[in-house]
This record gives C-alpha cells, sequence and structure tokens, in this order.
C-alpha cells in the first residue's frame, strides 16, 4: 500500500482513457465519446479535482501494525516479528493484512545474533564514550544502553497512552562550537531502517504556523527537529506529544491524528532544551554525544568507509540485526536512564551566565540542605554582596535577582527539597527558600550532594555527613 498524489491519480485516469478503444462512448452517449472525456480531464482545476476526491467512497483499510507485544519490520523478503522474548520471520503470503510500501526495506535479511559486530554498533558506543582528565576513554555502558533504548523507541510504531517523550540528541561538550557528533548519522539510521522521517529545520520553528507539519502524511513515523537552536520553544510541542497532530496543507481537508497515530519526536540541537519543568522533563528524553568524533576525526577516519554507501551484504545484514536488537531492547526495559552530570552543567550554564553566581547557588543549596533550614531572600542577597565591592555596588542586584537565579538553579538541578516561598520569623511573614522535609531523599536532592562530596546516611536519607576535611556533620 502506498499515497499516491493527485498529479499520480490524475496521469492514471489519462492513461486509462488512453487505453480505450477510439470508438468508445460512455454508456453509448455520443457526446460523451473518448476525445471528450480527455478534454474534460484537461480541463478539471485542482479545486474541483479534489473535491470529486473527497466524495469518493472511504474504505476502512486493515494494515499490519504494532501492538503493544509486538513489532513488526518488513524486508524484500520477509517480516521480521518482534517481541520482547524474541524473534521470527513471517512469510508476506501468509498475511492477509496491508503493509505500507514505503516502510519495506530492500534487503534480504538473515536473522543473526552476533549483530555486536557491526558497525553502527561499534560507532553507538563510541558516541557515548567519556574521557578522564588524561584523556583516556571510558566505555559509558549505561549511557550506551540509555542511546539504544531511545532508538527502538523511535523505530517500534506502538504508544501507549504514557508515550509522551520526544528524543534529544545534543553535545556533552560545553562548547560554542558543536556538531560533527554522529546525531545526524544515526537519524539517518532510522530512515534505513525503513522508517518515514520528516525533517523540520529546527532553527525555523513556528509553532504558530498550521503549516508547519504539513510534510506529514498517513505514513509518517518520526518527524525530526534538526539542528535547533536557543529560541526553540519546546512548549510548544507539549499538546502535541500528548493529545495528538493536526496536520494542514494547504487546498486540502486538516488531518487530524490520534495520540496513537501521531509520529514520534526527535530533536537534535548543539545546545540544551532549558525547560526543566515538571511538564518539559516528562516530555523529553535527552542522550548526550561525546566529542569522539568531531571535525577533526570523522567515522570515515575510523572506519575507512562511508556509511551506508560502502557497506556490502554482510555489513547491511549486521546493521539491520544490531538495529533490531534495539528494539527488543525497549520492548523489555523501557527506557534506560543514565547519569547525565554535563548535561546538568550545561543547562546551568545557559540560565546563569556567571561562574561566581553559580557557584554561591550551589553554596546556598547545600547550605539549605544539610543544616535543613530556611534562609531569607535579604539574608542570601547580603551574603552575595559581600563577594565584592562591584556586587555590593550594583543596583541591579536586589532580591529579584538573587531569587530569580537560585530559583533557575534549582529548577535546573530538580531539587524538589528546596522552595521559594514564604514563612514566619518572630511572628513575621518574610520571604526565602525553604527546605522541604519530604523530598529530601529524592534521587536528584541525593544526587546533587553526592556531586558535591557528600555522603548520604543510607540508615537514615535525613542524616548527612561530610566527606571533605573533616568538616562539621548534622
Amino acid at each position: 500500500m502506498e499515497i499516491v498524489s493527485e498529479k499520480a491519480i490524475m496521469k492514471f485516469l489519462q492513461d486509462y482513457v488512453n487505453s480505450l478503444p477510439d470508438y468508445y462512448t460512455y454508456y453509448n452517449n455520443a457526446n460523451f465519446n473518448k476525445e471528450a472525456i480527455k478534454d474534460l480531464l484537461k480541463e478539471i482545476s485542482v479545486q474541483q479535482f479534489n473535491k470529486i476526491i473527497q466524495n469518493l467512497e472511504i474504505r476502512e483499510i486493515d494494515f499490519l501494525k504494532d501492538t503493544k507485544d509486538v513489532c513488526y519490520k518488513y524486508f524484500k523478503n520477509c517480516i521480521i516479528k518482534i517481541t520482547r522474548f524474541g524473534i521470527e520471520t513471517l512469510d508476506y503470503a501468509k498475511i492477509d493484512k496491508k503493509v505500507w510500501k514505503s516502510n519495506i526495506i530492500d534487503f534480504d535479511i538473515t536473522p543473526i545474533e552476533d549483530y555486536d559486530k557491526a558497525m553502527a554498533y561499534e560507532f553507538h558506543k563510541l558516541v557515548t564514550t567519556t574521557k578522564d582528565l588524561e584523556g583516556n576513554l571510558i566505555a559509558d555502558t549505561q549511557r550506551f544502553l540509555s542511546l539504544r533504548s531511545a532508538l527502538g523507541y523511535l523505530m517500534y510504531n506502538y504508544k501507549r497512552k504514557i508515550d509522551t517523550k520526544a528524543i534529544v540528541l545534543c553535545e556533552e561538550q560545553i562548547s560554542d562550537t558543536g556538531g560533527r557528533t554522529g546525531k545526524t548519522l544515526t537519524c539517518n539510521m532510522l530512515e534505513q531502517m525503513g522508517c518515514n522521517l520528516v525533517k523540520i529545520n529546527g532553527r525555523n520553528v513556528n509553532f504558530n504556523n498550521r503549516f508547519l507539519f504539513q510534510n506529514v502524511s498517513e505514513d509518517t513515523n518520526i518527524i525530526l527537529f534538526d539542528d535547533t537552536d536557543k529560541k526553540f520553544d519546546f512548549y510548544g510541542l507539549y499538546s502535541i506529544i500528548t493529545n495528538g497532530l493536526t496536520v494542514e496543507k494547504k487546498n486540502k481537508q486538516a488531518i487530524q491524528f490520534t495520540h496513537q497515530d501521531t509520529p514520534k519526536f526527535i530533536i537534535t540541537t548543539n545546545t540544551v532544551l532549558t525547560d526543566e519543568s515538571n511538564s518539559g522533563k516528562s516530555r523529553k528524553f535527552e542522550i548526550e554525544f561525546t566529542d569522539f568524533f568531531n571535525d577533526e576525526f570523522t567515522p570515515l577516519e575510523r572506519f575507512q568507509c562511508i556509511f551506508f554507501d560502502d557497506w556490502d551484504t554482510n555489513e547491511w545484514n549486521l546493521f539491520y540485526n544490531y538495529m533490531i536488537s534495539n528494539i527488543q531492547l525497549f520492548m523489555q526495559s523501557g527506557f534506560i536512564s543514565y547519569n547525565r552530570k554535563n548535561l546538568k552543567r550545561r543547562k546551568i550554564a545557559e540560565v546563569i551566565k556567571d561562574d561566581e553566581l553559580e557557584d554561591f547557588c550551589n553554596e546556598i543549596c547545600i547550605e539549605i540542605l544539610t543544616e535543613k533550614k530556611n534562609l531569607t531572600s535579604q539574608e542570601i542577597l547580603d551574603r552575595y554582596r559581600k563577594k565584592s565591592s562591584e556586587i555590593a555596588n550594583n543596583p541591579k542586584i536586589n532580591t529579584q535577582f538573587i531569587s530569580r537565579n537560585l530559583n533557575n538553579y534549582i529548577s535546573q538541578l530538580n531539587l524538589k527539597a528546596i522552595k521559594n516561598s514564604h514563612f514566619y520569623i518572630d511572628k513575621k511573614q518574610v520571604r526565602g527558600f525553604i527546605y522541604v522535609n519530604r523530598y529530601a531523599d529524592s534521587k536528584d536532592v541525593i544526587d546533587f550532594l553526592k556531586d558535591n562530596d557528600i555522603e548520604i546516611d543510607t540508615n537514615d536519607v535525613n542524616s548527612i555527613n561530610f566527606d571533605t576535611n573533616g568538616k562539621n556533620e548534622t
């Protein structure tokens, strides 16, 4: 089954009429002979033709679709049926349902188990490999699995109501010169897997443009916002990811996709998405690409071939089996998370431009969490002003300034145990930042303390021990 354009339909009609015998008449009406019908087809306007098509009988087509337990991938010689328990091949002749022609991969696949020999497998291990201070490579197995699970999600054309995430491929390194790390090549791999992918220039996205998604059709699997910048409004995707997509094409009837049928989303960026609200965090799954590959060292130099173009049949077979294993990994484990330390630092750097101010916010958060205390905004401001005379004499640095930046810092790190609120001192209401005990054992709070070399007593999450030079314990 395939989608055809109006031009293709008109061409089909014209070819059909041309194939009719010269003596043909419609229902023996001499006024509707072959030449008259040909002239009629020439005179029909685009609007008239669209109206005719819209009035045609609609037939429901039974497609072979992915379900909550099964994913299908279509190859030239067979259908691969993927479940969390195994993989099997199906014969097209024994399937009485339709499949999209655009989803069929022009390759005769042979299922194998040693897919870890694939170049794509090694490539993804390398783009998730970190370095120590001496520059030695350190395999990040959890991040590698995280990337694989995200790819599996994108290739699995089934969504539950709770599947409301966009996949974000970003940079690990804090630098203005990002790119060439492997994000685009990874997206190309999805297309090679038979995924119909619609690309949208990420630098010119206007969610108020009713025709933004006009290239999306019923057989689209993934929508890619490519190379987004700091102006990209992730909030504009909230409703679409959750409730479904409406596609408007010029001079055509709008198409309303349900949540289940709406394509999945992938975003590539050299910056970061700083939307760390609860709604924002629940709608994205971020993977950092390291700078193992860059302008000076490309996959061509590492693998001595151009991906896809120079592959032989064996390498293609390894690739397809590796990508299929990613689908099965997602079906077995869902999204696999990892510790995104550098991503947090990049997001903080986007909202707090001054390093000294960032360090100060860090100090205040540590004090509130370790001493379980409340601090007024005025008290925090007075401390910051003592940092230097330049700060003290700057009229723009006031309680609003310090509260806004501290709020941003807390939000980016998801420190729920600290809240900007009113509280009372000597029966007088004041504004500041309070300690919220019920969130003391939240994962992000514990990770923050550990990142600052503060040990958490596993027997009592509210007991905090400093691990630095014999400082006080509380």
